[in-house]
């Protein structure tokens, strides 16, 4: 099977799979109503049993942090206002140096599987206070100061769960398999680890989306104004149809500082328009870039390895089927060569390029030159058509001649000349003998 055909039948299990189907209601489960049976969402948590759903009325609820256990659903009557606030606390987590360290707990928990939660805003409004316990870890120090980071976010270790339909402004961490986080406004950091898991059709505008574990389909999100857009580390992810605008890095994919790479990854059909960085591979073996349009970028692409990581083989990232459009430079020119930019006989459209395509099969007669070791060996004359994954022919060409038919049209031409010299020599002899 040809990479592109692979690829193709990659985007088609990935768009019946974007399908947010809600759990069957189990035989005997209670619907719990809050606040009108239990005052409290955390009240009603505790209350229910495997399977039971708790509809939450419109209010704001205070909450200091929320863990769920069991199988349940947890569904807000509309997002605008069912707010839930977290107030989680402060834990001591070390020093540095000789300042202690504390991290804020996570605001909710959800360790059970097949939970859903819909329907909310949720946010988080963390304290500044000196934690209770400060004196139990100054190191002899009167009135010493601390430092508070981290934590406070939705956290889904089990399986199978959905939040769908939410604002979450705590930030987001998934570290079961087989989730699904779509249609929600994320303003918070979101980090995808586990195996599986479904994250799509979201508005993100707060930070970025880091992309760990194996298998994760980043699919359809909104993405803008964030310092990176999306960042790949892991296996067999495919990313595809995200629009990524005005992010210092639209997408990229790099080694950790454990040594962890992103390889065996596929980027389709996302649109990157004005950002600093469109795309940069610093890491990973055989990324493939297909069929994306990278729009007024300041920089295009770019393919190095990281200066942290120079005794590592340069990346391997293959770019083919995508737009280059009116970036300020297409492909980083500053940067160690590295990146193949095309596949199988096709390249990319480069809206600069200048070649001819003489024999009219929508590709260029000449290489798009990037630099001394790399090039396009097969420019796209026009833009890739993305949707219906094939190359646009021009129409514009002169028609070509129809050789065949020219041939027997100058020899009938010929021939007829002929016939008329014949018959002008005949008619000056007879005309001569006459005299």
């Amino acid at each position: 099977m040809s990479k592109t055909a692979a690829l193709m039948l990659v985007l088609v299990f990935l768009t019946a799979s974007c399908v947010i189907v809600p759990l069957p209601v189990k035989a005997g489960s209670k619907t719990l109503v809050v606040p009108d049976d239990y005052a409290t969402i955390g009240e009603a948590v505790r209350a229910a049993a495997e399977g039971d759903l708790i509809f939450v009325k419109n209010g704001t609820y205070n909450e200091q942090t929320l863990t769920i256990n069991k199988t349940l659903s947890l569904k807000g009557e509309s997002i605008e206002d069912t707010v839930i606030t977290f107030h989680p606390p402060l834990y001591f987590v070390g020093w540095q140096g000789v300042t202690p360290m504390y991290t804020y707990n996570e605001a909710l928990t959800i360790y059970a599987n097949d939970v859903e939660i819909s329907g909310f805003t949720i946010s988080a409004e963390l304290t500044t206070e000196a934690p209770a316990d400060l004196s139990e870890h100054t190191l002899g120090q009167c009135d010493p100061p601390f430092s508070a980071t981290g934590g406070a976010h939705v956290l889904s270790t089990g399986n199978n769960t959905k939040i769908t339909g939410n604002t979450i402004q705590t930030g987001l961490l998934i570290e079961g398999s087989n989730q699904t986080i779509a249609e929600n406004t994320l303003t918070g950091h979101v980090t995808c680890k586990g195996s599986s898991n479904k994250v799509f059709s979201n508005l993100i505008t707060g930070l970025s989306i880091l992309v760990e574990g194996f298998a994760n389909e980043i699919h359809a999100n909104n993405i803008s104004g964030v310092y990176n857009g999306i960042q790949v580390i892991g296996e067999a992810h495919v990313i595809a149809g995200n629009n990524i605008t005005n992010c210092k890095y639209g997408m990229s994919v790099y080694y950790t500082t454990l040594g962890v790479v992103g390889s065996n990854n596929v980027f389709y059909g996302n649109r990157l328009t004005q950002n600093v960085n469109g795309i940069v591979v610093t890491g990973g073996n055989n990324n493939t870039f297909f069929g994306n349009e990278l729009i007024d970028n300041t920089v295009g692409v770019t393919v190095e390895t990281s200066m942290r990581y120079q005794d590592l083989p340069k990346p391997n990232a293959t770019f083919y089927h995508n737009n280059f459009v009116g970036s300020v430079q297409q492909v980083n020119l500053s940067t160690s060569s590295a990146g193949f930019f095309d596949y199988g006989g096709e390249g990319n459209y480069w809206n600069d390029y200048t070649g001819l395509d003489s024999n009219v099969d929508g590709i260029g007669d000449t290489p798009y030159v990037i630099d001394d070791n790399r090039r396009d060996n097969y420019p796209l004359m026009l833009p890739f058509d993305i949707e219906n994954n094939s190359i646009v022919i021009p129409s514009n060409t002169p028609s070509v001649p129809n050789f065949n038919l020219l041939a027997a049209s100058i020899a009938a031409l010929v021939g007829v000349i002929v016939v008329v010299t014949c018959l002008l020599v005949y008619y000056k002899k007879r005309k001569s003998l006459d005299n």
